[in-house]
């Protein structure tokens, strides 16, 4: 009989911790179901940043968000989708100010470059790849690079796909990593056209007319984007207009007239 005693009060004190246990989780989702409720975690303002080509009320209509709704019940991945719908806006951040207020972070997408493609529309493209137009349906803006022979399959020849997937060819690879150290040294604004039909043999063609040599994309392409940049204006105070300036080295730049017969 006394062992039977000593039995039931170890019993009860197994189970009394999971009473409490289970209450304390059924009290928490009592209270998470009344906050997620509340009318105190609703959105009542949104505050959008970095805008400066759509207005505020555009980007909250992408945005999808409506006043009202639950500020816990917010998906950042799906405003995200949403306000990038448009390939000229990158959303860089979202933001829950409690009690009511979002603040919507976004970026304007600049193009980079006009791909043309033999027998299809040819493609504007941003610094990060992404294929923002077919010049066909806004035309090709005439200050724009062009990047001529970069084999791009059918695949990424659509708006809203992004030219450094993993089935992205080399050479439109190299393309955008040119492009990029361009824009970062401001040189953009002297290059006509970037051919990359060989990775061993990329050249620029100035709006000037000349030949820039660029050999292979190695880590010297800031060092030969640089030489570029200090002989350019030399050239164009003699009245150079044609010949090659070949910067494949990285230390020093070469230029020769090309004879015409």
């Amino acid at each position: 009989m006394q062992t039977g005693i000593q039995v039931e009060k170890k019993a009860r004190g197994i189970t009394k911790p999971g009473w409490i246990a289970a209450i304390t989780l059924l009290s928490l989702a009592l209270i998470g179901s009344w906050v997620a409720s509340s009318t105190l975690f609703v959105v009542g303002s949104i505050l959008v940043e970095g805008n400066d080509t759509l207005s505020s009320q555009e980007i909250i209509r992408l945005s999808g968000l409506k006043f009202g709704q639950s500020m816990l019940s917010l998906d950042s991945d799906k405003v995200k989708a949403n306000i990038e719908s448009n390939p000229y806006i990158r959303m860089s951040g979202l933001s829950r100010e409690y009690p009511s207020r979002v603040v919507i972070k976004v970026e304007t997408r600049y193009p980079a470059a006009i791909f043309p493609r033999v027998g299809g529309d040819s493609l504007i493209v941003d610094f990060d790849g992404n294929v923002m137009s077919l010049a066909s349906q806004t035309g090709a803006p005439p200050e724009l690079t062009y990047v001529s022979n970069a084999d791009i399959p059918d695949s990424l020849a659509r708006v809203g796909s992004n030219l450094l997937s993993d089935n992205a060819p080399e050479s439109t690879r190299a393309a955008l990593a040119i492009l990029n150290v361009l824009k970062s040294q401001d040189a953009l604004g002297t290059i006509s056209e970037l051919n990359v039909k060989e990775l061993d043999n990329l050249f620029f063609v100035t709006l000037s007319g000349i030949k820039v040599m660029l050999g292979r994309l190695d880590d010297h392409l800031p060092e030969k984007i640089a030489l570029m940049r200090a002989v350019l204006p030399e050239l164009d105070k003699e009245g150079v207009r044609d010949g090659l300036l070949d910067v494949t080295a990285g230390n020093k730049a070469d230029y020769r007239r090309i004879s015409s017969r």
